[in-house]
């Protein structure tokens, strides 16, 4: 079996590095997400979502479960 290859690799799994591989994979864009630590994790900055990041987590499809 070969090994997966990918179009990109996205350090962090944070708001901006989550969404941009999201983005990316909607594209058909072969894309690995690395991220240290295990979720769900406890993370400060995310405690606040402006409404743009609103709009854009119901794209997603997950604003309903948040």
């Amino acid at each position: 079996m070969a090994a997966p290859t990918y179009d990109v690799i996205v350090a962090g799994g944070g708001p901006a590095g989550s969404t941009l591989a999201w983005e990316l994979a909607r594209r058909d864009v072969h894309v690995l997400l690395l991220e240290r630590t295990r979720f769900p994790r406890e993370k400060v900055c995310g405690d606040y979502v402006d409404p743009r990041g609103l709009r854009i987590l119901q794209e997603m499809g997950c604003l309903q479960r948040l």
